[in-house]
């Protein structure tokens, strides 16, 4: 619910990406690419990597507990740059994640019951597949078209662990979502993002002396 990152942005005016995640996530809804919408609100509502999103496969996803097993991704395979599905990051990268309704709503009608194993990220029109680059380049756009920064898809990682931080919820599970190998990983991000609100909050001295 768009409604709830409102809050969020009340309650917390400090990461700049945080404060504009609201029009962020409403530019994507809006945009006229159902295969970016998923990908990128994917990552801002679960924490994938971009390659993890790309790879999802319909036999994956359990729309019965809103749920995605995440045991591949898109990589290079080989040594001749070519890019396939393999094997995630990490051991701990295969996880299951909880898919937010806001996310839900993209994904499910891109499911494909006649052929579970293909990518949700392939066109059904064209068989073209949705790559790291074209949603990189689709997201500095709309950044530009809504007059923020640019931000990356890799980052969209980091806007989630924010959020999850500010929804109060535990260190331990953002770190699972995340797929981190370790919560000190998590713990290290959430440090920055703490130690950058006290230095916020200690501008207030100005006014003082």
């Amino acid at each position: 619910d768009i409604r709830l990152y409102v809050y969020l942005v009340k309650r917390v005016n400090l990461n700049y990406f945080l404060m504009n995640c609201p029009d962020l996530i409403q530019a994507i809804i809006d945009y006229d690419d159902p295969y970016i919408r998923c990908v990128l609100l994917l990552q801002i509502t679960t924490g994938m990597r971009i390659g993890e999103a790309l790879g999802i496969t319909s036999e994956v996803v359990d729309t019965e507990n809103h749920a995605i097993f995440i045991d591949k991704q898109i990589k290079v395979i080989g040594m001749h740059g070519k890019k396939g599905l393999g094997k995630p990051k990490t051991k701990s990268s295969i996880r299951t994640v909880f898919v937010p309704k806001i996310a839900r709503e993209q994904l499910y009608p891109l499911l494909d019951t006649e052929n579970p194993t293909a990518r949700i990220s392939i066109n059904k029109a064209t068989k073209k597949g949705l790559t790291s680059a074209k949603a990189r380049y689709v997201l500095k756009k709309i950044c530009a078209d809504i007059g923020i920064k640019k931000i990356s898809t890799h980052k969209l990682r980091n806007l989630y662990t924010t959020i999850s931080h500010y929804s109060e919820m535990n260190t331990l599970t953002i770190s699972k979502n995340l797929g981190h190998a370790s919560v000190k990983m998590t713990e290290s991000y959430l440090t920055k993002i703490a130690s950058k609100e006290k230095a916020e909050s200690e501008k207030i001295d100005r006014y003082f002396g």
